[in-house]
């Protein structure tokens, strides 16, 4: 069985996520914006999808997400 195990914080990832919180307030301002995350296996991305994610709902945004499984 596998677990995944994660830290309550982003440790290192001020810049990602500085640009993550400038692209939800031009959003709330009416200008969209389009964000892509990439990187190799185990570097973070779902961590930030997920920081992501809790920062526009926490700043009222609609959130939808989806996964998809090869």
């Amino acid at each position: 069985m596998t677990h995944r195990v994660r830290s309550g914080s982003l440790v290192g990832r001020a810049e990602p996520v500085g640009q993550l919180q400038d692209a939800l307030r031009a959003a709330a301002q009416g200008r969209p914006q389009l964000v892509l995350i990439g990187g190799d296996a185990g570097v973070g991305k779902t961590a930030i999808v997920d920081e992501a994610t809790r920062l526009a709902g926490d700043e009222g945004f609609t959130v939808l997400g989806g996964a998809g499984r090869l």
